[in-house]
């Protein structure tokens, strides 16, 4: 991931330049066709948009997506997101004051006053967007990352305490929640503490043999032995492992969907 943000933060700033570069030179061949001082308003807009407001968004959702596979803490993602949008608005008044308004001629005071209040804004918006927008992948990532089908065994990169482990899904028989952690535990029973939300675990399992029975739990239905029905419906499990797990109401209609679907299949 390291290596995917400096490659794209190198492929940015060669963007930027390139953009910059283009602009000089339309806004001289412009202004020696006669095009009016006003002109260089035209080109502020351009300019930033171009070269500054994609490599804003680009980074906003990179450091968005780092941020939620590295599972930081909520300072710490308050702080470098404000420190992205700082310095992308940072640049863009200061290209505008600095760059552009020596480059052209026209006062910087003239280049601040004529620019909308709501274009300013756009900048640090979009920027915060695109990094909520880049936290929102980490599903999508992790799954396409993690996991290996076509005949292999499915894997789990199950990060905590500074190194990862790669965990077979054959072998994981239920995933709770644990506050900001998920349990794994396997079919001898062995738990290990993954750093995920059982949001992200429900896209992570999707298709791997496992069904919510519980906003905490996911069990492996085929690792069932019995099962507690009250008011005629499941309200508790027990596993082979003698694990026995609570059974909320949305939970047991999946589960006894899921233990009649592998009845009818076995008996088949």
């Amino acid at each position: 991931m390291r290596w995917t943000l400096r490659v794209v933060a190198g492929g940015c700033i060669v963007w930027a330049v390139l953009v910059l570069l283009f602009v000089a030179v339309q806004y001289k061949e412009a202004v020696s066709d006669g095009a009016p001082p006003s002109f260089a308003l035209g080109v502020r807009h351009q300019s930033v948009f171009s070269a500054i407001a994609l490599p804003a968004i680009i980074a906003g959702a990179l450091v968005g997506l780092r941020h939620a596979l590295a599972g930081s803490p909520a300072w710490r993602r308050c702080v470098e997101a404000a420190g992205v949008v700082a310095i992308f608005s940072m640049a863009d008044y200061f290209w505008t004051v600095l760059a552009l308004s020596a480059y052209t001629g026209v006062p910087a005071q003239t280049l601040v006053a004529s620019t909308p209040s709501l274009f300013w804004l756009m900048l640090p918006t979009f920027t915060g967007m695109a990094y909520l927008a880049g936290a929102q992948l980490k599903g999508l990532v992790q799954r396409s990352g993690d996991t290996t089908r076509g005949g292999r065994t499915a894997r789990l990169a199950v990060r905590s305490a500074g190194r990862t482990d790669y965990v077979a899904l054959d072998d994981i028989v239920i995933v709770s929640a644990q506050g900001n952690y998920v349990a794994l535990v396997d079919r001898s029973g062995r738990e290990v503490l993954h750093r995920a939300t059982m949001i992200e675990m429900a896209q992570m399992l999707d298709g791997q043999g496992f069904v919510q029975v519980h906003r905490s739990h996911f069990v492996r239905p085929s690792d069932v032995v019995s099962t507690e029905q009250r008011r005629e419906r499941i309200a508790s499990v027990r596993l082979r492992s003698g694990q026995v797990l609570p059974v909320s109401a949305t939970g047991s209609a999946a589960l006894m969907a899921a233990l009649n679907s592998t009845a009818a299949a076995s008996s088949a």
